[in-house]
């Protein structure tokens, strides 16, 4: 029993002492930009029937982080209809 609340106690500081590494991030404008303008494609084709037809794809996503409020990110894009 003693060895087993041994282990059980050897677990849980392992997992605080393991879990302490994540709690700092930080991310930068220049970094989300980067990420936006290599890996984000938006693309969106949207029709009512008999009606009309939309092909909307997002272009030039650009990022700004923390300038109105420092706890958010805000997002811009040039639309193409």
């Amino acid at each position: 029993m003693r060895q087993f609340l041994l282990g059980v106690v050897l677990v849980l500081v392992g997992l605080v002492s393991g879990c302490d590494q994540f709690k700092e991030f930080s991310i930068n404008e220049g970094l989300l930009n980067e990420y936006l303008l290599k890996r984000v494609h938006y693309q969106k084709q949207i029709s009512l029937a008999g009606a009309a037809k939309a092909n909307i794809t997002l272009g030039d996503l650009t990022s700004q982080v923390g300038r109105k409020d420092p706890e958010k990110i805000e997002l811009s894009s040039q639309a193409k209809i």
